[in-house]
């Protein structure tokens, strides 16, 4: 019986005295693998880094102890370095094929196969759990053309690396069943310490893809720019699968713009209220889809805290980013929010090709004015398959430079005339530090701290953002 194993490489200690502020994520995207692989009738096994330096020993073990036919890795960029230096370390004992997927295989493609020493035998294109089930399909029949499976990028016998058409976007989103979250201690997964508001807590996806074409993001390479949601129904059964089976008291809902279909919303939100489902909960949104009866809604369906990407405090920056927002709005957005009761976080990235200090500061000197319960300035790292990063020659490209693009860190490079990227990371802290260490911000988080454990948790975060 073939035997699959899926591993989330560390993520969380690479960002050093930051980590602090993070907390282990389930990788959703494994889940739903493994779900769809399981429902196949493989068997599967999923190993997720907590934070351990000793991870990779946990790896070799259970290889050692399972044998399985086929290991595959999802990685993001930030941890693409570490999912090759395992690679590498486990290519040194076995013949076991290797397959990589997530965002930054669905970005760089074949170069993953031509380099990093063959790591990796394949790489999963875009959305993983068709390509991946065909895949483990074609292997236990020993198939050395791989040529139909879609979404699948491999050698050929001659060392050739071939890329298949790209595969369509899944439309039955309720066909996929739930992550398997059963394949791991849901205990041990958190929340960031910025977002969290229960010990119990998990994460959700309640669809899949952004129509929106914001020049710094690359979320489209692995869910497309279509929209695709779960229903309302399917929403509702995983929500209480997580209250019931995992005791879940807080769950934060990871989907680009959860708000995007105000009915959708609106279903699900009065449905939490009918069935009288305790479940608090945060999400993303665009603020020119929030409004005071949004808010209200939200509220009392049990939302506690909203991300909003607001991204600069300059109307023309706006722009040449292709938000497709204004000032106004996210004005309109933050107050509604408040006004309801709930919490926000408002993120801006800094150092945009079309930035300046002047624009910089503009941003730092709006988030004061707009005054949300938490800010993150975050310094440009332009990920590939974002707009922003093709249109650039000189950012890394390699497994060197991979290592260096962290959003929380000096970045590995600067696009703004004049500026260094430690001066544009220097203008983020001291942005962080003008808004967290005014005396009314101050007394505000605090007030609404509730135990001795969230105080330790406060302090621990802010120091390491203050000071990271």
């Amino acid at each position: 019986m073939e035997k699959v194993l899926l591993i989330d490489p560390p993520y969380r200690y690479l960002y050093g005295k930051s980590h602090a502020a993070t907390q282990p994520y389930f990788p959703l995207g494994l889940g739903y693998i493994a779900a769809v692989l399981r429902r196949a009738g493989y068997a599967c096994q999923l190993l997720v880094d907590l934070g351990k330096k000793d991870f990779l020993a946990t790896v070799m073990n259970t290889i050692k102890d399972s044998s399985p036919t086929l290991i595959g890795f999802t990685a993001m960029t930030t941890n693409y370095p570490n999912a090759v230096h395992i690679a590498r370390e486990i290519k040194k004992t076995y013949t076991i094929p290797i397959v990589i997927g997530g965002a930054h295989a669905s970005a760089c493609g074949a170069k993953i196969l031509a380099s990093e020493n063959g790591s990796f035998d394949y790489a999963i294109l875009g959305e993983g759990e068709d390509t991946m089930t065909e895949l483990v399909a074609a292997l236990r029949m020993g198939k050395k053309d791989l040529s139909s499976i879609n979404g699948l990028v491999w050698r050929s016998g001659d060392g050739q690396v071939i890329i298949n058409p790209p595969r369509a976007l899944k439309e039955d989103m309720d066909s996929l069943p739930f992550p398997a979250r059963d394949m791991v201690d849901m205990g041990l997964f958190s929340i960031h310490s910025h977002i969290k508001s229960s010990e119990n807590a998990a994460t959700i996806l309640t669809s899949r893809g952004c129509p929106y074409g914001c020049v710094f993001c690359s979320a489209h390479t692995v869910s497309g720019r279509r929209y695709r949601p779960h229903s309302a129904k399917y929403v509702l059964s995983e929500m209480e699968e997580l209250v019931n089976k995992y005791n879940v008291k807080y769950v934060f809902i990871q989907d680009d713009t959860f708000t995007f279909d105000r009915g959708r919303l609106k279903e699900i939100c009065e449905q939490m209220i009918a069935r009288g489902l305790r479940l608090k909960f945060g999400c993303l949104s665009r603020v020119d889809i929030m409004d005071l009866s949004m808010a209200k809604l939200l509220k009392k369906a049990g939302c506690v805290n909203v991300v909003f990407g607001i991204e600069s405090g300059d109307e023309e920056v706006l722009k040449k980013m292709r938000k497709q927002i204004s000032l106004k709005q996210v004005n309109t957005a933050i107050h509604a929010c408040e006004a309801a009761g709930i919490k926000t976080l408002a993120s801006f990235i800094i150092g945009f090709p079309f930035d300046t200090k002047e624009t910089i500061e503009r941003t730092i000197k709006f988030a004061l004015t707009l005054n949300p319960t938490l800010v993150a300035f975050n310094p440009l790292v332009p990920f590939p398959g974002a707009d922003i990063f093709d249109d650039t020659v000189h950012v890394p490209r390699d497994i060197d430079g991979w290592s260096r693009y962290l959003t929380v860190s000096v970045p590995p490079f600067s696009f703004v005339n004049g500026l260094t990227p430690e001066e544009i990371y220097g203008l983020a802290q001291r942005g962080h530090r003008r808004f967290y260490l005014r005396p009314g911000q101050m007394f505000r988080m605090v007030k609404n701290v509730h135990s001795f454990s969230e105080i330790k948790e406060m302090v621990r975060a802010g120091l390491a953002v203050l000071f990271r």
